[in-house]
């Protein structure tokens, strides 16, 4: 495949425990990020590594970025290119 993408469930902890053998006032969340590898086949190559591909605010997906997988693999076709989103997105 030459693509891969899909959701990864994460966990995340607010508020306050006083006694951390006693559950204070906590909330926990659960949220699902997203990533998209292009090439995933190339992750372990040793000609290149992998370009991590971080867009730049809350709010607004990756996907504007995913014409760069094209820029990078032209010269370097075995570099993997991972887009991760931030929460919300």
């Amino acid at each position: 495949a030459k693509e891969r993408e899909g959701f990864v469930k994460v966990s995340r902890r607010f508020g306050t425990v006083a006694d951390p053998t006693e559950d204070g006032d906590t909330d926990t969340h659960e949220y699902d990020l997203h990533y998209k590898i292009v090439r995933p086949m190339n992750l372990s190559s040793q000609m290149a590594a992998p370009l991590v591909v971080l867009h730049g605010g809350p709010g607004v997906p990756s996907d504007y970025l995913y014409p760069l997988a094209d820029v990078v693999g032209d010269p370097t076709p075995y570099r993997s290119v991972v887009f991760y989103d931030q929460l919300g997105c």
